[in-house]
């Protein structure tokens, strides 16, 4: 396998591509932080919009729950959210945490994807490759 630029791969979830290449490791790591912090940035600065959305009474009553104190529900969007919600925290807030979560799930997911890909990949010029890295860094560094 040649270390060029050339694609691999390209995965789409919820407008996020993150392109895999093959080249070195750490090109490819940073280049997949870069799309994700792309991303991020997009939807947290770009704009907030107001959208309906249909609730089902199951819906309705997450929304309770994850809003009462010492729930498991309330427990849980705090270990995953790493916010407290209380009585007084507005459906729409409560909403948007649980839409936060998810999107935070979907991109996680997606770099799992990305990352089995990569491994998937790897061959054993590839292995070569690195370990003559690592020689040469080791070389420079004794000198």
């Amino acid at each position: 396998m040649r270390w060029d630029l050339a694609a691999i791969g390209a995965y789409q979830r919820q407008g996020l591509t993150c392109w895999l290449i093959t080249s070195p490791p750490v090109r490819v790591l940073r280049h997949l932080m870069l799309q994700i912090m792309r991303h991020i940035l997009h939807h947290v600065i770009m704009s907030v919009s107001r959208t309906p959305v249909p609730l089902t009474d199951q819906d309705r009553e997450l929304l309770e729950a994850i809003r009462t104190p010492g729930s498991a529900e309330n427990m849980a969007i705090q270990h995953l959210a790493g916010q407290t919600l209380g009585p007084d925290t507005s459906t729409a807030a409560a909403l948007h945490t649980l839409v936060d979560v998810a999107r935070k799930a979907v991109l996680e997911e997606v770099m799992v994807t990305g990352y089995a890909a990569l491994a998937a990949a790897q061959d054993n010029e590839d292995r070569a490759f690195r370990r003559a890295a690592r020689r040469r860094t080791a070389e420079v560094a004794t000198d």
